[in-house]
């Protein structure tokens, strides 16, 4: 489901009608639609949305996918396999120096 979110962001994000567009991804993936617009509609799965969001807001996370590196946020330009291995080689060098 989360690949279908994520690849499909554009189009439900500018959606009226998102919520039919989750239910359709949730059929294509073979998941039971109705437990799933159960779970969608529960407070069990509202709160730990709302959990989340308020755990990484106070880790001043403000988008996904967001990645940490040893305590550092790594920026939407590093956020390739290249970029991200320079920045673990740097710290592991780093830590290594002490």
């Amino acid at each position: 489901m989360q690949n279908l979110l994520f690849a499909n962001q554009q189009t439900w994000a500018r959606s009226n009608d998102y919520r039919k567009m989750f239910e359709d991804y949730a059929q294509k993936i073979g998941l039971d639609v109705n437990q799933f617009l159960s779970d969608m509609a529960g407070s069990f799965t509202k709160n730990r949305v709302d959990a989340d969001l308020q755990r990484g807001r106070s880790l001043n996370v403000n988008s996904t996918p967001s990645f940490y590196i040893n305590g550092r946020l790594v920026g939407a330009r590093e956020m390739t396999s290249e970029g991200m291995r320079q920045i673990i080689d740097a710290e592991l060098q780093r830590v290594q120096a002490k």
